[in-house]
C-alpha cells in the first residue's frame, strides 16, 4: 500500500528558491495504471549459461547424475538439480543425465536460442496503454493502488465499515488484448530496457490484468499568480523524473484546478477540490480557492475550536486564507500555545485524507495586535535558550510588556519559567544570608 514521503517543509523550500511562490495547498489525484499480468516467452541470455554448458559438456559422452556433477564442478548439488531441469524444459537434457541431440547441437555451435516460461508483469499508462518508464515500473509498484484493495473499519456501536481506496480521476482506457500483444512484442531492445521488460521477449503465450492508480499530488502556489504543477508525492524531495510523461499529460487540466469547501450535514464544510469541473479557463486558471468568507469562517471555528470570529479575523483572497489573530481572538482560544507557535512560522496546515481531494491545505497566520505580539517575542525568546532562558532577559522583557505577563507565561504552558521567577523575585537567597 502507498505512503506519502514528500517532505512537506523541503518542498515548500523548494518552491520558495525556485521563486515558485508559497505553497498554499496539496491536492490529491489517483492517475489511472494498468498491470498486465502476462506469461512469455523469453529468449533473453541465461546469467548461467556457462554452467548450463559446464554440463553438458559432462554428460554429452556418458550419462552423470546430479551428485557427480556437482563434485566435479564444485558446485552444490541443489544448483546442479535446478540448472538441469531447465535443461529438460528446454529439451537439452532428458532423463536428468543425459544429453539430447538438441543438446549437442547447442554446444557445438551455440548459435540456437534458448527460450523459457516466464511470468512477468508489465506496467501500462491507463490513458494510452503504453508502457511506463523502468523507473515507475520498478521503484513505484508497491505504492500503486489496487483496485482489490480494501480496508476494513469497525465502528463504536460494532458496525463494520468497508473503504475501498481504490478512485481514479482518470478513465482507464479500455484494454484490447490483441492490440496490448502486438504493441509490446513489437518493441526493439532498447525500448524493452527502458520500460523495464525482458529484453528476449518473444512473445505473449497468455495475460490478465489489474487495475491500478498511481497517487499524485498537486502542488498549488502562488508568487503574485497562481502556480500548478504535479509532485511526486512518493519522492522525499518530489523528485518528478519518473513521472514526467504523465505531467505533461495532466499539465493543461490542472491550470483550472481550484480548492474549494463543500457543504456537509454532520461535520461542517469539507476540503474539496473542482477536478471533475476542471478545465483551462481563465476562471480556473487565475485563482487557486474558490471559496467564500462564510464557508471560511465556519470551517475555521470548527478546525480550530474558536468562537465568534469576526469578519477582522479572516482575509479569504482568491490564492490565499489568512487567519488574522488579535489578543480578543487568542483568549477565547483553548490552545493558546498552537496560534503563538503558528504564528511564529507564519503558517500551518490543515491534513485531511489523502485518498481524495485536498491532502494539506495551508493557512496564513498574521497579526498587528501589540499584545499578541508581545506574547510572540517571549515564546520566542524561550525557545531560543531550549526554554532555559537567561531569567534576566526574562525579566527585562516583562518590564516591557504592557499585556500580563504572569498570564502570558501560564497561556504558553511555561510553568517552569515562571516558578524561577517567582523563586528569585520572592524567595530569599540562602547564599546572600
Amino acid at each position: 500500500m502507498f505512503r506519502i514521503t514528500l517532505d512537506i517543509e523541503q518542498h515548500y523550500n523548494t518552491l520558495l528558491e525556485n521563486n515558485q511562490g508559497y505553497l498554499r495547498a496539496l491536492a490529491f489525484l489517483q492517475y489511472p495504471i494498468y498491470c498486465i499480468h502476462a506469461t512469455i516467452l523469453d529468449s533473453t541470455p541465461d546469467e548461467l549459461e556457462i554452467l548450463d554448458k559446464a554440463i553438458l559438456d559432462l554428460v554429452k559422452d556418458n550419462p552423470t547424475d546430479a551428485n557427480s556433477i556437482s563434485t566435479i564442478l564444485g558446485v552444490s548439488k541443489r544448483a546442479i538439480e535446478n540448472r538441469i531441469i531447465k535443461l529438460e524444459n528446454e529439451e537439452l537434457v532428458e532423463n536428468g543425465k543425459s544429453i539430447t541431440t538438441k543438446g549437442r547441437l547447442f554446444i557445438t555451435e551455440g548459435s540456437e536460442k534458448r527460450y523459457s516460461r516466464k511470468d512477468i508483469d508489465i506496467y501500462l499508462d491507463g490513458t494510452n496503454n503504453r508502457p511506463v518508464s523502468k523507473n515507475l515500473a520498478w521503484y513505484y509498484s508497491s505504492h500503486f493502488i489496487s483496485e482489490e484493495y480494501y480496508n476494513f473499519f469497525t465502528k463504536d456501536d460494532g458496525q463494520v465499515i468497508i473503504q475501498r481506496p481504490f478512485a481514479p480521476d482518470l478513465v482507464h482506457e479500455p484494454i484490447s488484448e490483441e492490440k496490448i500483444k502486438t504493441s509490446i512484442e513489437s518493441l526493439n531492445e532498447d525500448q524493452k530496457s527502458r520500460f523495464g521488460i525482458p529484453i528476449g521477449l518473444e512473445k505473449i503465450e497468455s495475460m490478465s490484468y489489474t487495475l491500478l492508480t498511481l497517487p499524485l499530488l498537486v502542488s498549488l502556489s502562488d508568487d503574485g499568480k497562481p502556480v500548478k504543477q504535479i509532485t511526486n508525492g512518493l519522492s522525499l524531495s518530489g523528485e518528478n523524473e519518473p513521472i514526467t510523461k504523465i505531467k505533461k499529460i495532466l499539465e493543461a487540466k490542472i491550470q483550472g484546478l481550484l480548492v474549494q469547501l463543500n457543504p456537509s450535514k454532520n461535520h461542517g464544510p469539507t476540503i474539496g477540490t473542482n477536478w471533475f469541473e476542471a478545465d483551462n479557463n481563465d476562471f480556473g486558471n487565475n485563482r487557486l480557492f474558490y471559496i467564500t468568507e462564510d464557508e471560511f469562517k465556519e470551517f475555521i471555528e470548527i478546525e480550530y475550536s474558536l468562537t465568534g470570529l469576526e469578519n477582522e479575523n479572516i482575509i479569504c483572497d482568491k490564492n490565499e486564507l489568512v487567519l488574522v489573530i488579535t489578543k480578543k481572538l487568542l483568549d477565547r482560544t483553548r490552545d493558546k500555545k498552537s496560534i503563538i507557535i503558528n504564528l511564529l512560522r507564519g503558517r500551518d496546515y490543515i491534513s485531511r485524507n489523502p485518498l481524495h481531494g485536498v491532502w494539506k491545505l495551508f493557512i496564513t497566520f498574521k497579526t498587528t495586535d501589540v499584545l499578541v505580539q508581545e506574547i510572540c517575542e517571549l515564546y520566542a525568546l524561550c525557545k531560543e535558550y531550549d526554554f532555559s532562558p537567561p531569567l534576566e532577559e526574562v525579566l527585562t522583557m516583562k518590564n516591557n510588556m504592557k499585556g500580563n505577563f504572569r498570564k502570558n507565561l501560564i497561556d504558553l504552558e511555561l510553568n517552569g519559567i515562571l516558578e524561577k521567577i517567582d523563586m528569585k523575585l520572592f524567595m530569599n537567597d540562602p547564599s546572600e544570608a
